[in-house]
């Protein structure tokens, strides 16, 4: 199905943070707040 425009924003820039060794620094505060903000 199709995606919001929000959640396909999220996809794109935390996809490759995803694939990174550091990739469980996607659950700290900064960077959810970080996220937050690019997809509103």
């Amino acid at each position: 199905g199709a995606f919001s425009d929000a959640c396909n924003k999220a996809i794109e820039f935390g996809k490759p943070m995803l694939m990174r060794d550091d990739w469980k620094r996607v659950l700290e505060w900064d960077e959810i707040e970080a996220s937050i903000h690019r997809i509103t």
